[in-house]
């Protein structure tokens, strides 16, 4: 999880007990301590997510850019 981490470059991590709640009050916090839970996979549950990306991959290959080798 360590490496994983390293590689994904987070700014910062943080756990649920630290997130501002006061942020957005429409977030509902039992709900999400409960998906944190992962009883939904373990009941065999869907759960669908809405909503925008929170983030966009950057790095993708970029193959047209690299120079044939001589």
């Amino acid at each position: 999880m360590e490496r994983r981490t390293r590689t994904a470059d987070f700014r910062g991590l943080k756990t649920l007990e630290d997130f501002d709640w006061s942020f957005n009050p429409a977030i509902h916090r039992k709900e999400i301590f409960d998906l944190a839970t992962c009883n939904s996979i373990r009941q065999a549950k869907d759960v669908l997510f809405l909503g925008p990306p929170a983030w966009e991959r950057r790095t993708w290959p970029r193959r047209w850019d690299m120079k044939p080798l001589k």
